[in-house]
């Protein structure tokens, strides 16, 4: 005689049967998950180096009507120039800020920085660069490690 724990209804799947398709779900998602995160961590750099490349654009105009670049924050922008990365700053993840380049002036060189998840944009970390900068002499660099990082530029 067999268990009933082993017989199978009519129409119906095994409590056995049900529990190997939890499993394999299980594993397909803890593959799948970190994958979508590297995914999203990489869509939010490529939106903030975007705006990087557009502001020091921007900058550069500035410079040619008034001679100096201008350094601006979150709090001491006037509106001349955006300090977050998206379409607006609740859906920004990166908050901008520009300043002299280090042992420069500001009509020299600026540099551009963008902070992920600031209190004043969405929360946000990237553990591969951090902080991405982008100064008035196209160098780029980012804030985690000194070792080149293709994936950071």
């Amino acid at each position: 005689m067999r268990h009933p724990f082993f017989t199978r209804s009519p129409g119906g799947f095994s409590i056995l049967e049900l529990v190997c398709a939890l499993v394999i779900v299980v594993i397909f998602s803890a593959i799948a998950y970190p994958a979508y995160l590297n995914a999203i961590t990489t869509a939010r750099r490529a939106e903030a180096k975007s705006a990087l490349h557009a502001l020091m654009l921007q900058q550069e105009r500035y410079y040619l009507t008034h001679n100096t670049y201008l350094a601006y924050d979150s709090e001491t922008n006037d509106g001349t120039f955006k300090w977050w990365s998206g379409e607006s700053a609740a859906s920004s993840y990166y908050e901008i800020h520009a300043s002299a380049c280090p042992n420069k002036l500001l009509d020299q060189c600026v540099l551009l920085t963008a902070y992920p998840g600031t209190t004043k944009v969405r929360l946000h970390t990237d553990p591969i660069c951090g902080n991405l900068m982008l100064d008035s002499a196209n160098n780029k660099t980012y804030s985690v490690s000194k070792e080149p990082n293709t994936a950071c530029w």
